[in-house]
């Protein structure tokens, strides 16, 4: 078990030490006259842009250049700024002035450099060239004969073979051979010079006067056939397996000879908020999918991305990373071009990370105004509330109460008059044979249909607005139950006051015999019946009534606990009785002292 434990945490060291690697950047590069039209894209776009992107700090970047002979140029750990503008120094004195091009003695050479260095770094080495061995006169590898070059074939991809075992990661980069193109190129000046003018043995020669043993003029002398047997880079490609990437003026070098993918700023944002969204375009330069995750935006020393973000992309696809980013407060309103540095997942070396957002910002929208609106919804949403819930279920209450005053003074009228009262009731439907009078000749309501505390009849005054149709559903053994739920509404239009029989009623949502609207609940989730013993309360959807163990007897006046999502709420079922019947009964307490208003209803 401790064996195991040692062995797991020693694999996470070496996965963390693995992903936080320096790298060593080997660059070997042809410096021969052959270079000469292609060697100012060479320096100025394609070796800044490894050293100003590619490399991070705690890199290594080797130089090493090769004509007739290879040695080294440049070799330094980038730990500042100054270090890498001491690369970039040494490396504009450089020019290709070389006759020769020993690229047999270079690629052995660069083998030996490379196993010098230390093993902690991943080795990343970029070969510069037009795969062209034409090595100077004694050599170790002449290129005169044909089995001399089919010699040379065998040993290039020997020293190829032993650099793929090692796990190094090599790329080639192939000029064209054109000699005629250099002359053009150069024109008069120094270019003129060092094309035209030989330098041998401390002597100045022109061309005419090269040596007639030099291993150019044997290949010259070969023709096309003799150059294409010379030509190294086929057979290091193979034993690389790695593809030849072909020169291209104005192609984006440096990306096609890392892999790392090229990161391309947007364009002016416009006028833009403190807070808005950058697109950054991403281009991959493998054949395999990778995933880009942008950790930080950083300018003047702060963390302007919101949250980090992320982006896949295809083989040798491209894709646009949205970053959300927000300015501090300190940003004063007006045009920017801000200098920010990305940073993303320590797997990737993406390039340029350094560049600038251009935007105008806007000015902040004055809070004073946003608060007066909000208050003014605020306000227009109040009055709705209390016009909608408070003062037009009042007023309708009124009205009813009004209403049924009206019909009370019409019964007095018509009495008055030897007039029937029974005539203004609903037909088919008998009145008391004289109204109830309280102490003190307080004349009660009359009545004519069934109501609990009334000796089994509903007054006639309450047949006015919604209650009509109250008394128009009455049926014969039908007794009203009114249905409250905590929370809920009761002034709805008598919705929830209906006849209950023997037959089943249900309760719930949807078209519920007795409706809950407040929350949202199913249909038919219990239902009610009138039994011998009383109501009968029974639960059909018990996880709504997890309290209950089985139906309630006599459940009028019994609160009945539901549960929901939205919280508990109580049930209530309960015999119904008009406002002015309850008048009626407080009014009458006179005749009964010691009885409460609850106990006459």
């Amino acid at each position: 078990m401790i064996k195991r434990a040692v062995l797991i945490v020693f694999i996470l060291l070496a996965a963390v030490s693995l992903a936080a690697e320096p790298m060593d950047m080997i660059v070997l590069l042809d410096v021969s006259q052959s270079m000469f039209p292609y060697f100012d894209d060479t320096i100025n776009f394609l070796l800044k842009d490894l050293i100003d992107g590619h490399l991070q700090t705690g890199d290594g970047f080797h130089l090493l250049s090769f004509a007739g002979s290879p040695e080294q140029e440049i070799h330094r750990v980038i730990n500042s700024e100054s270090d890498m503008e001491a690369v970039l120094a040494r490396i504009m004195l450089l020019h290709p002035l070389g006759r020769h091009t020993d690229l047999l003695f270079a690629m052995n050479y660069l083998y030996d450099y490379v196993s010098r260095l230390p093993l902690r770094t991943s080795k990343n080495i970029l070969i510069l060239t037009d795969g062209i061995h034409d090595p100077p006169p004694g050599t170790s590898y002449p290129a005169e004969t044909a089995a001399q070059r089919e010699n040379n074939r065998e040993e290039v991809t020997r020293v190829a073979t032993k650099m793929k075992r090692e796990g190094w990661q090599v790329r080639l980069i192939q000029f064209p051979r054109d000699l005629s193109s250099a002359a053009d190129s150069a024109g008069t000046g120094e270019g003129s010079l060092a094309e035209e003018q030989i330098e041998t043995s401390g002597e100045i020669r022109s061309p005419e006067e090269k040596p007639k043993d030099s291993s150019t003029s044997s290949i010259n002398e070969s023709g096309s056939s003799g150059e294409n047997d010379s030509n190294l880079y086929d057979s290091i490609s193979e034993a690389l397996g790695v593809d030849i990437i072909e020169y291209e003026s104005g192609r984006e070098l440096s990306h096609a000879a890392t892999g790392a993918p090229h990161l391309q700023f947007p364009d002016n944002l416009g006028a833009v908020a403190r807070s808005f969204t950058a697109p950054f375009t991403i281009t991959n330069y493998i054949d395999n999918s990778i995933l880009i995750k942008l950790n930080r935006i950083q300018t003047r020393g702060i963390n302007i991305l919101d949250e980090p973000v992320q982006l896949k992309l295809g083989a040798e696809g491209s894709g646009t990373l949205n970053a959300h980013m927000t300015l501090p407060e300190s940003f004063e309103p007006g045009e920017y071009r801000l200098d920010v540095e990305l940073f993303f997942s320590d797997d990737l070396r993406i390039f340029p990370r350094k560049g600038e957002l251009i935007f105008e910002l806007k000015s902040p929208v004055n809070l004073a105004w946003i608060k007066i609106v909000l208050f003014v919804i605020l306000g227009l949403a109040l009055l709705y509330f209390l016009l909608f819930f408070i003062i037009f279920p009042l007023s309708r209450h009124i009205e009813h109460n009004a209403g049924a005053d009206k019909t009370y003074i019409s019964l007095q009228a018509a009495s008055g008059s030897g007039r029937d009262p029974a005539a203004l009731q609903k037909p088919g439907h008998a009145a008391q044979s004289e109204p109830v009078h309280a102490k003190g000749k307080v004349p009660l309501l009359e009545a004519s249909h069934y109501t609990p505390g009334g000796g089994g009849k509903i007054p006639l005054s309450q047949i006015s607005s919604s209650q009509t149709a109250i008394l128009q559903d009455m049926k014969p053994g039908h007794r009203p139950i009114e249905f409250r739920l905590s929370g809920q509404n009761p002034y709805n239009g008598g919705r929830n006051i209906r006849w209950v029989g023997k037959n089943s009623r249900s309760v719930g949502g949807g078209g519920s015999f007795f409706l809950i609207f407040l929350i949202k609940v199913p249909e038919r989730i219990a239902e009610v019946t009138f039994t011998e013993t009383g109501l009968r309360f029974t639960p059909i959807r018990e996880e709504f009534f997890p309290s209950l163990s089985g139906p309630i007897e006599n459940c009028l006046n019994r609160p009945v606990l539901l549960e929901t999502e939205y919280g508990s709420f109580t049930m209530v079922f309960r015999e119904w009785i008009s406002p002015l019947e309850r008048i009626n009964h407080v009014l009458h307490l006179t005749d009964h002292p010691g009885v409460t208003p609850e106990d006459m209803v």
